[in-house]
């Protein structure tokens, strides 16, 4: 399942593992304590992780740190199928209330879809799930645990952290360095995404030699004519691919690059970085793969 939301600190993590709820059902391990913002679903797409981080930058680089705070094990209704209970600690934030909701609001405009099955939000942190409804059980307060907000982290789901985790820290910074911030997070994430192979990666664009204009190939399912404007996914994937030619990276299809290089100066006057960053865009749309010299 791909979703977006917060770690509980290894510190806080441990405090809550200590609460007696009686040992019911079988419980969280600690390390996957976390509280969801947004469920995006199971089996996402890498397109769709994609286009989830800008809105998720966006909105996470204009928020401050915030604290967290738990003081109390209940649980939540019956599963309707599975008939299982969850047994929960309800997290009490305003904060974190107001960027749920402003997160709602970017990835709505964005046209990026999530879970809407609960209407209302009520974070919290599972520790463990009951395999049916116990009558005895009753919410149990306890001394406050509270941990301190730093960081949003987007996971890609279904194959939990091994597929790809994108982590995205609040800010405090000046409008110019949550900018540069913004940035740098922005590249990051982008870079992450765009090194996975085999699972439908977000492509980019393919570029003309004129200045912010695109050239319509013969295949137009794979270079449309497109919007003046890149977007900053496509300047990041297009400086990528521009980077692995740069960095040294070595084509492992001698003759898929080869084919590459003769299409580029079908577009391009002379060589250089562009021709370079297209030529190594149009191998990786062909499926060919790096050797880092």
């Amino acid at each position: 399942m791909a979703f977006v939301g917060l770690r509980v600190p290894a510190e806080a993590a441990r405090l809550i593992a200590t609460l007696d709820y009686g040992g019911l059902g079988k419980p969280e391990p600690t390390n996957a304590y976390h509280v969801t913002l947004l469920n995006l679903g199971d089996e996402v797409s890498m397109d769709r992780i994609a286009a989830a981080v800008e809105p998720l930058v966006e909105v996470v680089s204009q928020t401050k740190p915030y604290t967290a705070t738990v003081r109390e094990v209940t649980t939540f209704p019956p599963h309707p199928v599975k008939g299982t209970v969850p047994i929960i600690c309800p997290v009490e934030s305003a904060d974190l209330h107001d960027m749920h909701k402003r997160l709602k609001d970017a990835f709505e405009k964005a046209g990026v879809s999530f879970s809407k099955r609960f209407p209302t939000f009520n974070p919290h942190v599972t520790l463990s799930y009951l395999p049916k409804e116990d009558p005895a059980f009753k919410p149990k307060p306890f001394d406050p645990v509270e941990w301190g907000v730093h960081e949003v982290v987007l996971w890609g789901g279904d194959r939990s952290d091994d597929r790809v985790v994108i982590t995205v820290p609040l800010s405090l910074g000046t409008r110019g360095q949550i900018a540069a911030n913004v940035k740098k997070t922005t590249f990051e994430a982008f870079v992450r995404l765009a090194m996975l192979r085999g699972e439908n990666a977000p492509q980019p664009p393919i570029l003309d030699p004129r200045p912010n204009r695109y050239a319509a190939t013969k295949d137009p399912s794979l270079d449309p004519l497109r919007p003046k404007r890149l977007s900053i996914v496509e300047k990041v994937l297009l400086r990528y691919a521009t980077q692995q030619v740069e960095a040294g990276h070595e084509p492992l299809n001698t003759q898929l690059w080869k084919q590459a290089q003769e299409e580029a100066k079908k577009r391009f006057k002379k060589s250089g970085a562009y021709a370079d960053g297209w030529a190594a865009q149009w191998y990786n749309r062909e499926g060919g793969e790096w050797k880092k010299l």
